[in-house]
Parts: C-alpha cells; structure tokens; sequence
C-alpha cells in the first residue's frame, strides 16, 4: 500500500505536479510520520519551493531513519548548498560517496561545492569522476570547463564546453563560456560566432551580450561592440551599482544646470584611461563629481575637470 502511493507521489512529482505529489506524501506520514523516503522526497519539493529550512530538516530526519542511503545524503548536501553551508554540503556529498562510490550525482555536487570552496584542482578531480560515471552530463562538462579555465588549462576547458555542448546542443551558457574562453585565446572570430550563437538561443542573456560586446570592441568593431557592452548594466553586479544611483543615467549631451556624477565601474586601470575624459564632460555640465576608488582619491583629488 504505502509502496503504490510512494510509486504515484513520485510519478506526480517528476511531471511537476508538485500540490498531487505533496498531498499523497502527506498521507503516508499521517500513517508513518517517519516514513524516509516520503520525508526524502517531501524534503526536495519543499527546497524547490523555497522552504529551505523545512527541506532540511525533512531530509535530515529521512536520513536518521535510514542513514545508509546515499542518495538521502546528496539531496541533504544539496539543501546545504542553498543555504551556502558549502564545507557543511561537502560532508554530506562525501558521505553518499563512501556509501556508493559510483553515485555520478554525488560527485558532481561535490564538485560544485569544492568550487565554491577555492578548491579548483578537487573541484575538477569530482567533474571528471562524474563524468567518467556517466559521460553524457552536459553540465558536468560546462562546469568542469568552468573550473579548468580558472586553473588556466583553456584547450581542455575548450574541449570541455564543445563536450557539453554535443550533449545539449541548446545549452547557451556553455556557447557563452567557449567565445569567452576562445576571446582570451585570441580567436576573436571564433569568440564572436559562439557568443552569438549564446544569444540566439538565449536573447535576453545579460552576460553573453556583454562579452560579445567586448570581443566587438577588441575587434574593432565599436558600433555594435559598445551597444552590446552596455547590456553589462543588466548583470548582476552593475545592477547593484546602478541601484546605488538611482537618477537618470546622463545621454551625453549639454546639461549646464545639472550635476553629473562619474562613477568607477571597473579596476583602477580603466579609472586613470577614462579620468581624461573629465574635461570634456565638465564642459557639458554645471558641476561633477568625480567618485573613484579610495587609493587613488590624493592622486585624481586635483584633477582637471
């Protein structure tokens, strides 16, 4: 009886129909409130759902029920990594894998868990175990390839991300992460072509937009390059910024009665390339203020402009 319902919950569960799958695990605790694989499986809707807290604590009382599950561990490491508990998530991943080392899942958190981490070379060592488990893990390879591009290894990240992609042919991210990886090779052509191929599957992908803008730019094609650069401002750190100035941006043109604020945006090097420019817009403007970072404030406190 409780086998047939955990079968039909579970159906439920791997079509998306979540609100079927919960009211059926509900029924089975009723009766066996410590039932593991129904608080196994409770645990991962509700951290699809975003109830981290009592995902957690679902999984954790499957676990103590039935602590020899591998599985059970993984899905517990993966309630921890939400939470970014990432040495705490390692636990658990190495956990499944001593109780089965030839779990492709478990290692393939680790790996993204070890990442997190720092640790790149770990990192990479559980990617390639993942993938020599089950070699057909699209994103076991883009992550890997991630990781290898790092480490500065960038032919085999290349070979990595051309990998996911015979996997997955749709996954945009990975034709994001090889015209990256192919622009810091100097294959600026070869980077423009993934890039859009990145956007042409995904058009509204902040971050491809961004790097094709500055392939473009390095290429020497500035009209296009400095339109696509600007959808920098739609990632996640420059919206941070922009919410830190929430006037309007200023366009370029005459604003004698305003106040205009230039803000650094990248490293110092761009800030003393660009701090030139000052001049120019002091010209267009009443006044401006120039925001730079802290190091360099005695040096541009008395530049022009």
């Amino acid at each position: 009886m409780v086998a047939d319902k955990l079968a039909a919950a579970l159906a439920h569960q791997q079509k998306g129909r979540t609100a079927q799958a919960k009211r059926i695990y509900g029924e089975i605790l009723a009766d066996q409130p410590g039932q593991p694989r129904a608080l196994n499986l409770l645990g991962m809707i509700l951290l699809q759902e975003g109830k981290v807290a009592e995902a957690t604590q679902s999984i954790a009382k499957a676990i103590s029920r039935r602590p020899n599950v591998a599985q059970f561990h993984v899905n517990y490491g993966r309630a921890l990594w939400v939470q970014k508990r990432f040495a705490a998530a390692i636990g658990a991943f190495q956990k499944a894998i001593a109780l089965n080392p030839k779990h492709p899942g478990a290692y393939f958190f680790l790996a993204n868990a070890l990442d997190k981490q720092g640790q790149k070379e770990q990192s990479e060592a559980a990617y390639r175990r993942a993938i020599e488990l089950k070699p057909d893990l699209p994103l076991a390879h883009l992550n890997r390839g991630h990781v290898l591009a790092k480490l500065g290894r960038t032919d085999e990240a290349t070979a990595s991300f051309e990998k996911a992609l015979q996997y997955r042919p749709g996954l945009f991210q990975a034709f994001n992460a090889l015209g990256y990886v192919r622009h810091f090779q100097g294959m600026l052509d070869e980077a423009i072509e993934s890039l859009r191929k990145a956007i042409e599957l995904a058009p509204q992908f902040p971050l491809a937009h961004y790097n094709l803008g500055m392939a473009l730019l390095l290429a020497g094609h500035f009209g296009e390059g400095w339109k696509e650069y600007d959808w920098r401002w739609q990632g996640r750190e420059l919206r941070r910024l922009k919410a830190r100035y929430p006037g309007p941006r200023w366009d370029g043109k005459a604003a004698p009665d305003q106040t205009i604020i230039l803000h650094t945006e990248q490293g110092f090097g761009d800030t003393l390339q660009f701090v030139r420019y000052a001049p120019l817009v002091a010209k267009l403007g009443g006044r401006v203020i120039l925001e730079c970072q802290k190091p360099l404030v005695r040096l541009l406190r008395n530049s022009d402009g």
